[in-house]
């Protein structure tokens, strides 16, 4: 499957949005990265579709896992990116993806499939690992959120719908 054919070329651009961000800052940037590149999402999300919800989320995470890198970010460097960087600098692996840029690419296609009219109830979920902290450090996407049947996508963990038990969340889908 060549996803990123149909993307327009990583032209390899950044722009610097803030110096300094805050947890805040960075889950606003993440709901706003969203809705930025819905077209390009909207280009590509009938490449992963199947019939069945559970499949989709499968070939989503799949193709991610197996075309990709994960590689963690520092806190003093966060990048937001579009669909073509994540799997354009996803495919190096010294460059790589964190978790927010799975979530991103992730996220896309689940929106670009609710707006062709799939009924999918996602969100982002941005969790907190340490015991005693509110403060998240992770996100990855949730379908079913907070009800018993509760799918999890999160490349990063290198199992599908695997649930690595959080101490803390905050679930987001739009800025509000």
């Amino acid at each position: 499957m060549n996803v990123l054919g149909v993307l327009s070329k990583y032209q390899g651009n950044k722009k610097v949005l803030k110096y300094s961000q805050s947890v805040g800052d960075i889950i606003t940037g993440i709901l706003q990265t969203n809705k930025m590149y819905q077209t390009d999402y909207d280009n590509i999300c009938m490449m992963f579709y199947n019939k069945s919800l559970l499949q989709t989320l499968k070939n989503i995470y799949y193709y991610l896992e197996n075309n990709t890198h994960y590689k963690i970010e520092s806190d003093d460097k966060q990048t937001l990116r579009s669909p073509s960087a994540i799997l354009y600098l996803g495919q190096n692996k010294n460059i790589g993806l964190d978790c927010k840029s799975y979530s991103l690419f992730i996220a896309g296609i689940l929106s670009a499939l609710e707006r062709r009219g799939c009924k999918i109830n996602w969100c982002f979920r941005f969790a907190s690992y340490n015991a005693g902290s509110k403060l998240p450090h992770h996100v990855f996407v949730v379908v079913n959120p907070n009800t018993n049947n509760e799918i999890w996508i999160d490349p990063v963990v290198k199992a599908f719908d695997y649930k690595k038990q959080y101490y803390y969340k905050v679930d987001r889908k739009k800025l509000n």
